[in-house]
């Protein structure tokens, strides 16, 4: 490739500064859904396995998990954009124009979104988050039954304690150390497989700057931007392995005796 292919004309490490916090946001939205339905739905499934709330939560599971993103996505736009626009559908129904209500500097991470922020997040995070929380909910299920043939789940169901605590203190807490590592690893494969889901709701992050910067032939910016994915992948990577010493007991980091 010759220089002339190389169009940027910015900094990279201002418009990593820029659209880095977008696509943190989203990823965070993103992976709370998924946690909190994936880990939700695999808890209740195990919990009444071989009931119809197994068999719909498994059936959800498979249909969500066998849907691409960017099918998803476009579906979603083609609902809450064209049929929703030409039938007359209330505001809220409608997808709201992010890259004109979008404001980096009204944005930060620390802080609760609020009712308009939360509707442009909604959507790309639900399509974004959609094929993991499958993955989740079938890993949580599976986990929770394979902790609960233990024998310190049997020793505390023999001690008289109540269900809801063999399940929530002995089950739940060994279960989550596989799910807790799917969970920590995904969120640097979310920022970095956003590109699709970036560029279908127009989120200004850096998923939709990687896939404009290759379409131009723009390599310093894909190196860049591909950079920071891999050092926030290897940050996940870190404090899943420090949070497996609060999950298990059992495992000190340290050297404990």
């Amino acid at each position: 490739l010759s220089g002339e292919s190389y169009t940027t004309r910015e900094p990279v490490a201002d418009m990593v500064k820029q659209r880095l916090p977008a696509s943190l946001r989203l990823a965070i939205f993103a992976m709370m859904i998924e946690a909190t339905i994936g880990i939700g739905s695999g808890v209740l499934s195990a919990r009444r396995r071989g009931s119809i709330a197994d068999t719909i939560t498994t059936i959800a599971a498979v249909v969500a998990g066998a849907i691409p993103v960017f099918v998803l996505g476009y579906l979603l736009t083609l609902v809450t954009g064209v049929y929703a626009f030409e039938h007359g559908w209330p505001e809220w129904a409608r997808l709201p124009a992010i890259s004109n209500n979008y404001d980096p500097d009204q944005w930060s991470l620390f802080i609760i979104p609020n009712l308009d922020q939360l509707e442009l997040l909604i959507q790309p995070a639900v399509v974004l988050a959609s094929v993991s929380t499958a993955i989740v909910a079938r890993l949580t299920r599976t986990t929770m039954l394979e902790a609960q043939t233990a024998d310190h789940v049997r020793t505390a169901r023999a001690k008289g304690l109540r269900e809801k605590t063999v399940s929530r203190r002995h089950v739940l807490r060994n279960a989550l150390i596989p799910v807790v590592t799917f969970i920590g690893i995904d969120f640097g494969t979310i920022i970095g497989f956003a590109i699709l889901t970036e560029t279908v709701f127009q989120w200004p992050g850096l998923g939709s700057k990687v896939a404009t910067a290759a379409g131009q032939s723009d390599l310093p910016v894909v190196l860049a931007l591909s950079m920071v994915v891999m050092l926030i992948y290897g940050l996940m990577n870190l404090v899943v392995d420090i949070s497996y010493a609060k999950l298990d007991p059992r495992i000190r980091l340290g050297g404990a005796k």
